[in-house]
């Protein structure tokens, strides 16, 4: 019996002293501990690298000055062990802890870099306070599409500010309707991001939605209801004040005041397309991405829809539109930008060889 007992005692003292080193409950809660932190690290280092990636994007297209550029750059490296250059040395440095926060809930997607700016510079304190940097309104980011296996834009690299103008010409089929859907959000890209406002056009709130007025080669209008019925509903639907004069007044801009009773069916296609273009512009967006807006229109619609586009960037719009030709939009001072296949070249950049364009360089309208 004493022997038995011995036994017992000797195994559950063996027991005790084994839980703790390897196959017991607390070792078991150690090395979950031990799994969640690396995958948090992995995690942590895996969204600095995408930083990385978004910071010298920002830098290429001019969007951040040098300071701004090394302080989160230096941060970031702290964060990104393996990176060329990086590593854990920068981590004690006061500098790096200072411009970036441990980002441990901070989430994915691609504000990461707007939460970066915003934790490394204070409000009112900020680098580069004080002076323009504008963020663009329309932007693509080594956008692709692909339809199969058949590429039909690929790289597209784009960036409109406020109140300038990107016109896009090419051959049919060259992809000009497929980059328009892209950024309006109405089509998902095979590659890269379609940006409106800083965030993926696909991901806009309805708030945001009402800023954005399209053109396409689909009018939007319903044939059934005449052109007066057309424009309410839809500054209704734009939450635009007094919706019966609104529609009046654009009804009087796009010269139909005297078919607004009439129903839409019975329109021609140049009027049709004068009703469409009233319908991009009544709820005074701040983005217009427009696929050929002078399609079927006479010398003089065409002249009233370039006044229109030239009043709309000077209150500070960005417009995107196609063309199969420039003439008209180059006067009134847009950049121009030629798809060819499936890649997007300026004029400047056509010359020398170069396959990306940065709608960015577009001449402010006076």
């Amino acid at each position: 019996m004493l022997y038995l007992a011995a036994v017992l005692i000797v195994a559950s003292v063996a027991l005790f002293v084994a839980a703790p080193l390897g196959g017991g409950p607390l070792a078991t809660r150690r090395t979950g501990r031990d799994a969640a932190e690396a995958e948090r690290l992995e995690h942590e280092r895996a969204l600095a690298m995408q930083g990385l990636r978004e910071l010298e994007f920002d830098r290429e297209m001019g969007k951040l000055s040098e300071p701004d550029y090394a302080a989160l750059h230096e941060g970031l490296m702290a964060r990104a062990p393996g990176a060329r250059g990086g590593g854990r040395r920068f981590a004690r440095g006061r500098r790096a802890r200072s411009v970036l926060p441990p980002m441990r809930g901070r989430g994915r997607g691609g504000k990461l870099l707007q939460r970066m700016r915003r934790a490394a510079f204070p409000i009112g304190a900020r680098v580069g306070a004080g002076r323009a940097m504008t963020a663009p309104l329309i932007e693509a980011r080594a956008l692709g599409k692909s339809f199969g296996t058949a590429p039909v834009l690929r790289e597209i690299n784009l960036a409109i500010e406020a109140g300038r103008g990107a016109a896009v010409v090419g051959a049919n089929g060259a992809g000009k309707s497929t980059l328009i859907r892209l950024l309006a959000g109405l089509s998902a890209p095979s590659l890269g991001a379609a940006m409106l406002f800083g965030v993926p056009a696909r991901s806009l709130k309805p708030m945001q939605r009402r800023r954005v007025g399209l053109l396409s080669h689909q009018s939007f209008i319903y044939p059934n209801l005449t052109a007066r019925e057309n424009l309410e509903f839809y500054a209704t639907l734009y939450g635009v004040a007094q919706a019966r004069a609104a529609a009046a007044e654009w009804l009087e801009r796009v010269a139909l005041e005297a078919a607004a009773d009439a129903r839409v069916h019975g329109f021609s296609r140049g009027m049709e397309q004068r009703l469409a273009i009233a319908r991009a512009m009544l709820g005074r967006p701040e983005v217009l991405l427009l696929d050929e807006p002078f399609a079927a229109l006479d010398a003089d619609g065409a002249a009233l829809a370039a006044a229109l586009v030239r009043e709309a960037m000077g209150r500070g719009c960005a417009v995107l539109a196609s063309a199969h030709s420039a003439d008209a939009l180059q006067e009134l001072g847009f950049a121009v930008l030629t798809l060819r296949r499936g890649k997007l070249v300026s004029d400047a950049a056509s010359a020398a060889g170069h396959g990306t364009a940065r709608a960015s360089l577009a001449r402010q309208v006076s």
